[in-house]
């Protein structure tokens, strides 16, 4: 992150570009991360990690060299660093009944369309890391769940955290 700490546990995918399915692994307790790539050519590479602003990017390979922004960085390795922003969105994802909704992914997404994810917990919480701006925060869950409807909210943020931002059921019909 920006004060120089690791991040563990981000999700990262690298995938060539027009082929196939993406390699996922995950950083481990001091942050760093490999996977194996045999092909040269155009990849698309990102991370993820719940609260945090995702980062996507590109780098080539090319006779065995990876080339990022145009640099050689196979022997130095390549530090991406991910800052959390100031403020945040925290609330609850509640059902019809009013019965917290578990493990749900939250989305918000700013007026630059830039999205940030998170996760609720096993009591419904969430929280979303963001700057200033306005979001549309919304939850969207696979359609095998029990629960199905519309969940959704505008939040502002404006130099301030914004908490208590609930977010229920809209309506109860798939």
């Amino acid at each position: 992150d920006a004060s120089g700490t690791a991040v563990a546990n981000a999700e990262i995918f690298v995938f060539q570009q027009d082929f196939g399915m993406p390699q996922v692994t995950q950083t481990n307790a001091s942050g760093t991360f490999s996977v194996s790539i045999g092909n040269s050519g155009s990849y698309q590479f990102g991370i993820r990690k719940d609260g945090l602003p995702s980062f996507q990017s590109f780098f080539e390979l090319r006779d065995s060299k990876v080339f990022f922004n145009g640099a050689d960085v196979t022997s130095a390795g390549l530090t991406i660093v991910i800052s959390k922003p100031d403020y945040y969105i925290s609330g609850k994802v509640l059902d019809s009944s009013d019965n917290p909704v578990t493990y749900a992914p939250v989305i918000a997404v700013g007026s630059n369309g830039s999205p940030t994810f998170a996760q609720t917990d096993s009591s419904g919480n969430y929280t979303l890391y963001v700057s200033n701006g306005t979001y549309t925060v919304r939850v969207e869950l696979p359609p095998s769940t029990e629960i199905c409807g519309s969940f959704s909210k505008t939040v502002t943020v404006s130099s301030a955290n914004m908490t208590s931002q609930n977010i229920e059921q809209a309506e109860t019909s798939c």
